[in-house]
């Protein structure tokens, strides 16, 4: 469950962002996005073939969550060429679900200005992930994310919670 000073959009679309929820104040925000396997790993390169109904035929685990944190990142309106990592010892999944965490830096423009504001020199949003396989050669992916001081203050919790109790019920 979310947070009740939290903004709900649903979305009409059948394939992309479906659900977008957040907090404008803390930048703490929740989406769900419904993609295509073959259409991201079309969109990398990659031939998709064979199997992909599960993680495992799809690739290996640290590789996959490197494919989708990438497609975040082309996903951000502003990305400022800054790309996301996967947080080592992170991933985690089985056949049909995979978990992980990614930290994307933020371009700051003053960092002396952040310092004498905020006490730090550098902004990066945590995000944690949770991405389920779907009849139709689909997945649907919850990204719940914050600005490290607040997932360290206590985002975390109301966030990783989210994720976890993230599950499809219906295509």
């Amino acid at each position: 469950s979310l947070r009740s000073n939290f903004f709900k959009s649903k979305r009409q679309a059948k394939i992309g962002t479906l659900f977008v929820s957040g907090n404008l104040l803390t930048a703490e925000v929740l989406s769900v996005q419904k993609l295509s396997v073959e259409g991201m790993l079309a969109n990398v390169g990659v031939v998709p073939s064979g199997d992909l109904s599960t993680w495992p035929a799809i690739g290996k685990p640290q590789k996959v969550a490197e494919l989708l944190a990438s497609v975040r990142d082309g996903d951000a309106k502003q990305q400022n060429g800054l790309p996301s990592k996967v947080e080592e010892g992170s991933v985690a999944g089985d056949d049909k679900t995979l978990k992980f965490r990614m930290v994307t830096p933020i371009a700051v423009q003053r960092p002396d200005k952040l310092k004498e504001q905020e006490g730090i020199t550098e902004l990066r949003r945590i995000t944690t992930v949770k991405a389920q396989l779907i009849p139709g050669g689909k997945t649907m992916i919850v990204w719940a994310s914050a600005l490290e001081q607040d997932w360290n203050k206590g985002s975390k919790d109301t966030l990783q919670s989210a994720a976890d109790s993230f599950a499809v019920t219906e295509t």
